[in-house]
């Protein structure tokens, strides 16, 4: 990439290098200032037996590259969006008002005004943060500025909308501790590594949704090993019963453009049905699931499925029709219907000796 290079934060994974100087200087990528790694003849050098001494993280005072002990910022948000962000913005920079001498070597201070002509930073609230430096599908991007001759005010760092506060306040630290020239391997750990489990807004729960899969057909595999070879005729019928149930539209209560498809391999799969010689239900000789997915508010509860896992028990032939019922109600988790509210009572209905377990972990 020619021109700028820019630090960033990744929703797991975060990368990044250096900005360049002004024209006419060396990039400043291979003379970062490093305080902790020894000489290569293995001598502590008087850095490091300094900061031995100090608090933990703490490193030296150093020249401040802003060159000003106040940093005006202001702030950008995409129309429409009526989230006050000067809050968590502020909320963030409090931090480094009482932290960036310890870390950064330096003090500094900031005036959040949101629509300031001579602002020092611009701080970019977008949908969508498409590149930083060779990076994509990242959170936030900032320059990472070590020295005065790389400062072209004003400086723009972006954040990503749509994360939770307490996601947005981490991004906004992170993105600022490289402005003032942290790095990944930097204290604090807490703001400044490498990796972070960001949190989104409140969603819809997958149970809420018409259809909690990120697409409407779903791939199905269907092991079928443990079944007695004489049973196994019977019981691909009945399976591709409660798929062409549900695949029909199951009578109004799953959405019609719901569709499966079968493949030849458990990997590739969204659906895994499997028989088992013995039962996954304890002591019940019933049907259990497990439905697997992503809960990217943090609420503790998924809001899009990936994977369902159905396991059937051993059977006995006087229970054909409730392996069809059991199909019919384990395959309802497909499409995120709260089976106490929602399910037929025709469906619901349970032969004697037969229990049906849900197991649907948040």
């Amino acid at each position: 990439m020619n021109g700028r290079a820019l630090l960033l934060t990744l929703l797991v994974v975060l990368a990044g290098c250096a900005a360049p100087l002004d024209p006419g200087f060396a990039d400043t990528t291979s003379t970062q200032v490093q305080t902790t790694q020894p000489p290569a003849d293995g001598t502590p050098n008087a850095v490091q037996t300094q900061t031995q001494t100090q608090t933990p993280g703490a490193v030296d005072s150093r020249s401040n590259p802003w060159q000003e002990g106040t940093l005006t910022i202001a702030v950008e948000a995409p129309d429409g969006d009526s989230r006050d962000y000067t809050v968590l913005l502020r909320d963030a920079l409090d931090y480094w008002e009482a932290n960036s001498e310890q870390y950064a070597g330096y003090a500094l201070s900031f005036d959040v005004e949101p629509n300031a002509n001579d602002a020092d930073v611009v701080v970019e609230f977008v949908e969508r943060v498409d590149t930083c430096g060779e990076k994509r599908e990242v959170a936030g991007c900032a320059p990472y500025i070590t020295d005065s001759r790389q400062i072209n005010r004003p400086e723009r760092i972006q954040v990503l909308t749509g994360l939770s506060d307490s996601s947005t306040v981490l991004v906004i630290q992170h993105e600022f501790g490289h402005a003032m020239g942290l790095n990944h391997d930097d204290e604090p750990a807490d703001i400044m590594a490498g990796h972070a489990n960001l949190t989104t807004l409140p969603m819809t729960n997958a149970t809420d949704k018409p259809n909690p899969w990120d697409r409407s057909e779903l791939r199905v595999y269907v092991d079928y090993s443990a079944v007695r070879d004489r049973d196994r005729a019977e019981t691909r019928e009945q399976v591709q019963h409660a798929l062409d149930y549900y695949a029909s539209g199951a009578e109004g209560y799953v959405p019609t453009n719901i569709s499966f498809v079968s493949v030849d391999s458990e990997a590739e799969a969204d659906v895994v049905i499997q028989f088992t010689d013995a039962s996954p239900c304890g002591a019940d000789p019933g049907s259990c699931g497990a439905v697997r997915g992503q809960d990217p508010d943090g609420d503790g509860e998924l809001e899009t499925y990936t994977n369902l896992q159905i396991a059937d028990g051993p059977r006995h032939r006087s229970h054909r029709l409730a392996r069809r019922l059991v199909a019919r109600l384990r395959l309802r988790v497909l499409v995120g219907i709260r089976v106490s509210r929602s399910v037929p009572r025709r469906l619901l209905h349970r032969p004697p000796g037969r229990l049906v377990g849900i197991i649907l972990p948040g």
